[in-house]
């Protein structure tokens, strides 16, 4: 009889040995999986900065172009203007000069 105590007993203790095993299992499997969670997500978002930064280098690139285009098709537009204004000065000046001081008949007028 004693013997079937010690058995159960026995029995009793390993099982619970089992369920504190497997408890300490079941947590380092939990902390290990968090651990690696974190890394994974750590992982994915200095990915997606990575990416963001890279597309956000390339609209900046991309911008930077367009408007040193819009700059130098303004400089040209203005270099057109100022040769334009240039060739026709003279007679510019010459033709306010007549209206302002000029009547018809080519007298002075004051």
């Amino acid at each position: 009889m004693q013997d079937i105590i010690r058995k159960i007993i026995s029995i009793d203790q390993n099982a619970r040995d089992i369920i504190l095993r497997s408890e300490s299992e079941i947590k380092l499997r939990e902390d290990d999986s968090r651990r690696r969670l974190e890394l994974i997500r750590a992982e994915i978002m200095e990915k997606a900065k990575s990416e963001s930064q890279a597309r956000y280098d390339e609209i900046i690139k991309s911008a930077q172009a367009e408007a040193d285009s819009i700059l130098s098709r303004n400089d040209d537009k203005i270099r057109q203007m100022e040769q334009y204004f240039a060739s026709i000065k003279d007679n510019l000046e010459k033709s306010l000069f007549e209206r302002i001081f000029l009547s018809e008949e080519g007298k002075i007028n004051l």
